[in-house]
């Protein structure tokens, strides 16, 4: 089932996205802003098609006092694999070989993040509509039917895959494995919307303040961002480990005495 929904999904953006190139518009950017939004839009039309498969959850149960923390080290998880996964590139640079091709079309995108419109899409509404699509539909229901493993193997491979190029291809995995991850072990998939706008985020305003600076770092540079990505990251897990374990303790003892 969760791959007839990505399925659907793609082909409702496809048709969607395809308008744009109708729709008359002054520059490239415009074009990038009628096309960004219609792909938010066609999230939500499949959120609101297949809402009966949607991860039910309340607010509480991730912004309460208790959980504050946990979202403080999401967002630092957010941060440190957006700085890990350039790892990948380093150990493996026939990977980044053959990326070379589509490079210009990620540094054209990335020219126009200082558009309010094109950067409040990319930190927020593009994360959050592909979190409640990602993990709050085909994880949940890949979940139900074959585990855990399968589910975070299953959402990352298909919203890495629905990026369309190489460069995000890469991050949106291990991005996408991260969330699967943290989602089981929080017991709630909607922690993934923080880590994603995190991401988002600090990969955003990054590049808005290099610029071509970011291409023109030398690979020591880029070897130390990774290795501070890796620490972080692992800094994060282990305390969300540790608060969740901590949580489950307490309302087992506020099970008890109630």
């Amino acid at each position: 089932m969760e791959l007839i929904i990505w399925l659907l999904h793609q082909g409702i953006s496809i048709i969607l996205r395809s308008f744009s190139m109708l729709i008359p518009a002054a520059d490239i950017k415009s074009k990038m802003i009628v096309s960004d939004y219609l792909q938010v839009f066609s999230n939500i039309l499949c959120i609101f098609a297949f809402r009966k498969y949607l991860y039910c959850f309340s607010p509480k149960n991730i912004l309460s006092k208790k959980n504050i923390r946990i979202c403080l080290y999401a967002i630092l998880a957010g941060i440190g694999i957006c700085l890990a996964h350039r790892l990948i590139f380093l150990l493996f640079p026939q990977i980044g070989m053959t990326m070379l091709p589509q490079m210009d079309y990620v540094r054209n995108i990335q020219k126009y993040y200082y558009s309010p419109a094109i950067f409040t899409y990319a930190i927020l509404w593009a994360p959050i509509s592909e979190e409640i699509l990602s993990r709050g539909i085909i994880f949940t229901v890949a979940q139900k039917k074959h585990g855990n493993v399968y589910a975070i193997t299953i959402s990352a491979f298909l919203f890495a895959l629905a990026h369309y190029n190489l460069p995000q291809f890469f991050s949106a995995l291990c991005l996408g494995l991260l969330i699967g991850y943290f989602a089981v072990l929080t017991n709630n998939v909607y922690i993934g919307v923080i880590i994603h706008v995190a991401n988002n985020m600090y990969a955003s305003i990054r590049e808005m303040i290099l610029g071509d600076k970011i291409w023109e770092m030398s690979q020591k540079d880029f070897f130390i961002n990774a290795i501070m990505g890796i620490f972080i990251l692992l800094f994060s897990i282990f305390m969300i480990n540790y608060e969740t374990h901590n949580l489950a303790k307490r309302q087992k003892i506020d099970f008890r005495e109630s």
